[in-house]
């Protein structure tokens, strides 16, 4: 159907400077006899407008309003840091890796032919 995402209130109002006895409301059903009354009033009328109002719209379930949009200038930035964060990480990594590599580790071996005859205790 239809759908007005707008919507704009039009109310015709009668405006009395008078005491609240003068302006008694005047509400029937019957439209020619409103009409006559309205018509030999004293007061003038006036059309008071308001809006837009925009109505809430009901989530149905359809696609996302959202969809296809950019995300926020914040969530790409984040994304950014953490690429580079593991970029940096895997370099370093990577490096640390090849440094073990050529150059492994010794063990300490103490053995009596390291030490000279003067350092032997007597």
């Amino acid at each position: 159907g239809i759908s007005y995402n707008d919507i704009f209130l039009h109310c015709t109002v009668q405006i009395c400077h008078s005491t609240a006895a003068v302006c008694k409301p005047n509400c029937t059903n019957d439209g020619r006899i409103t009409r006559n009354k309205r018509e030999t009033t004293p007061f003038p009328t006036h059309t008071v407008s308001y809006g837009p109002i925009k109505r809430k719209l009901v989530d149905d379930g359809e696609a996302n309003i959202n969809k296809g949009k950019l995300p926020p200038v914040e969530t790409l930035i984040l994304g950014g840091l953490l690429m580079a964060f593991l970029v940096i990480t895997g370099v370093f990594g990577t490096l640390l890796l090849q440094s073990r590599r050529a150059y492994p580790l010794m063990q300490a071996q103490l053995t009596m032919s390291h030490f000279h005859n003067s350092e032997v205790a007597s």
